[in-house]
């Protein structure tokens, strides 16, 4: 990884970048795909042009582009803002490299029964030509950010930062509802793809937390997408989650629309 500032002021926020991969590093086992990445990543840090801080990812940089790296992280930052709130949309954008495929550029593997292929962990192209997931991307992308930055900082959040967190609890509560689907929460543990080792009968073996999680960092969320599409009896169960989040944020009907799917696919899986 490497990190390039604008200017003196920015390098307290240089810190923060760096402290932001090392705790990814720290709450990953599977290691070998994140740190491929990570080798691979140009960070920019600049002034803001607006009055708040806000950050750009980018995949397959164009080739003149590049200098050596494939990914590139953009952040503008408002040095007024709270730290907490910069940690925070830095961790966001590390997220979304968490999710890029790095796996496959042909997209060969990682197709789901109703033949889509991924883009990236959340997001997939149909047979079809249509691409949805980009919302769950960022969904899980703020969800994932609040884990790493709440592993950062132990003392009490500020009130800008608590506001901050406030404006997507509608974001954090669809993806807690969705992976929980699949294991135990994400806040109850200690790592990203968290494993418990348990002795039976002389023997060892591993207890996924959560398998949700665990293929997020493993980019096999394939066999999660075909465990819901078959849990909730639908061929394009995924598909159809996707849809009701395009931009349900603004739309009360979509939001209410989404729980109502979530709520239906919550019934679903507690018949097992």
């Amino acid at each position: 990884m490497r990190v390039y500032v604008e200017g003196p002021e920015l390098e307290r926020i240089a810190d923060i970048v760096k402290e932001v991969a090392r705790v990814y590093r720290a709450v990953i086992h599977n290691k070998a795909l994140l740190l491929g990445k990570l080798n691979s990543l140009r960070v920019d840090v600049n002034t803001a042009f607006t009055d708040t801080t806000v950050g750009f990812f980018a995949d397959n940089m164009e080739l003149e582009e590049r200098k050596g790296v494939k990914y590139n992280i953009t952040i503008y930052v408002n040095l007024e803002d709270d730290e907490r709130k910069i940690a925070f949309i830095v961790a966001h954008e590390f997220a979304h490299l968490v999710f890029a495929n790095n796996l496959d550029v042909l997209r060969i593997t990682g197709k789901t029964r109703d033949n889509s292929s991924p883009i990236t962990s959340f997001i997939r192209i149909s047979p079809d030509g249509e691409v949805y997931g980009n919302n769950m991307e960022e969904f899980a992308a703020d969800y994932l950010s609040r884990y790493i930055v709440k592993k950062l900082y132990s003392e009490e959040y500020s009130s800008e930062y608590a506001e901050f967190l406030k404006e997507k609890n509608s974001r954090f509560d669809v993806v807690e509802r969705l992976s929980k689907f699949f294991g135990k929460s994400l806040n109850e543990c200690d790592f990203i793809d968290d494993f418990q080792l348990v002795d039976d009968d002389n023997s060892q073996f591993a207890v996924v937390s959560n398998d949700f999680w665990y293929a997020v960092t493993t980019m096999s969320m394939d066999t999660v997408i075909n465990r819901f599409n078959k849990q909730t009896k639908q061929t394009d169960g995924y598909r159809k989650l996707c849809g009701f989040m395009n931009s349900c944020e603004e739309d009360k009907i979509k939001m209410d629309l989404l729980n109502e799917y979530l709520k239906k696919s919550e019934e679903y899986f507690s018949e097992v």
